[in-house]
């Protein structure tokens, strides 16, 4: 994982209250997948699914990612590559 994206997860785990197991961070290579992952760490905190890619939840994912990372927040869909499609290391 890339500094920048390490930074976007650190924001994550800032503004949810949670720690991300590094384990699955690993594996995580989209928007989406990453989504997930948080999901899972909320767990009844949560408020949605993994997977469903709407609500309170996905909306403050989304403007933390934006607000770290300077995404065009557009681009932000649950298939996006944080390499490929938002240029982040």
């Amino acid at each position: 994982m890339g500094l920048d994206i390490v930074e976007m997860v650190m924001a994550l785990e800032s503004a949810f209250q949670v720690r991300l197991p590094d384990e699955e961070l690993a594996r995580i290579r989209t928007v989406g997948e990453l989504y997930d992952c948080l999901v899972r760490q909320l767990g009844s905190d949560g408020a949605t699914q993994s997977g469903l890619y709407e609500g309170a939840v996905w909306a403050r994912y989304l403007d933390v990612i934006e607000r770290d990372t300077g995404a065009d927040r557009r681009r932000l869909k649950p298939g996006a590559s944080f390499v490929y499609d938002l240029g982040l290391y």
